[in-house]
């Protein structure tokens, strides 16, 4: 389902103004997007899938060319070509989905790293329990389910570590902006607290020329994304931090709206795309490794916005 407000997106209004309808464009939209959170997939396969899957009884290529050109020019559309494979893809589709389907991606991405898709495991549950099935498989394979965002395995291992983002110096902030009262219950429970706080407020001011709204909401949003990665070091908050003002694009938001999301920035600065900008980017190597690259990063950062508001959650 749309997110409210799609009838106001210039995209909308491009696609609506081609098919010559706001009930056509949004209809195809929403069966399009029904499919992909359907498979857990953003690949559509080619032109005549595309408007297969929207339902499409138009003339043959219309919707198409219509879902391809609403981006403007140098602007992805509500689809795009896939990069690793002959055919189409939702623009996007893992950023925008609704939490479940976002869960429900990451399932798929699991699954295709063990080897199986949904539809293999659809019809194996025919025969037998899916719980079943997957014990069996661990027991026989001894493949092993991804941990969650801090799980230990029960066997005592310690995991390997996830790639850290590259060092950056933390600057000090100036003592014009570090003039901020007293130390609150979170910066004295997290020492990370109040440092990562005052870097967001210097580089506001800088970006923007204004002072950087903050209030308790805040403070619970920089906590609850502490909380859920105790492991992020000051070093590498501090460079997703730049990393985030570095980047093409962003907006005044107050820092609550963002926070969540942080995680995204750990590689290196986004472009207007959200794709990594510059010497971050992968360049030209292996295609279908980078695309595996990405779906992790969306994964990860998907983990850490689900973990964010279930610990806001506990705190209201």
């Amino acid at each position: 389902m749309g997110r409210p407000g799609l009838t106001q997106n210039r995209k909308f209004r491009r696609l609506a103004r081609a098919l010559g309808s706001d009930a056509l464009a949004r209809g195809s939209l929403e069966l399009l997007w029904d499919t992909a959170y359907e498979a857990g997939n953003d690949y559509l396969g080619d032109a005549d899938d595309v408007e297969l899957a929207a339902r499409w009884v138009g003339e043959p290529g219309v919707l198409f060319k219509a879902l391809i050109d609403a981006g403007g020019e140098d602007c992805a559309g509500f689809i795009e070509r896939d990069p690793d494979r002959s055919g189409f893809r939702v623009h996007d589709l893992f950023e925008n989905a609704p939490e479940y389907v976002q869960k429900r991606m990451l399932r798929e991405i699991e699954r295709n790293q063990r080897g199986h898709t949904i539809s293999e495991l659809r019809r194996e549950a025919g025969k037998k329990g899916r719980a079943a099935q997957l014990a069996d498989k661990i027991r026989t394979n001894g493949v092993r389910l991804p941990l969650a965002v801090g799980q230990v395995p029960t066997n005592g291992d310690t995991p390997a570590p996830a790639p850290a983002p590259a060092p950056a110096h933390v600057e000090e902030p100036s003592a014009a902006k570090a003039s901020v009262g007293h130390l609150d219950d979170s910066e004295l429970a997290d020492p990370r607290h109040a440092q990562i706080r005052h870097l967001i407020q210097e580089l506001y001011v800088r970006k923007f020329q204004v002072n950087c709204p903050w209030d308790g909401s805040e403070g619970r949003a920089l906590d609850c994304l502490l909380s859920a990665n105790p492991s992020w070091t000051l070093e590498q908050l501090a460079t997703m931090v730049r990393n985030r003002f570095a980047s093409e694009g962003i907006t005044s938001d107050r820092p609550r709206k963002w926070l969540s999301n942080l995680g995204s920035y750990a590689a290196g600065p986004l472009d207007r795309y959200n794709k990594l900008k510059g010497p971050y980017s992968h360049g030209n190597g292996n295609r279908s490794e980078q695309r595996q690259a990405s779906l992790l990063a969306s994964r990860d950062a998907a983990r850490e916005r689900i973990m964010a508001r279930r610990s806001v959650d506990r705190v209201s």
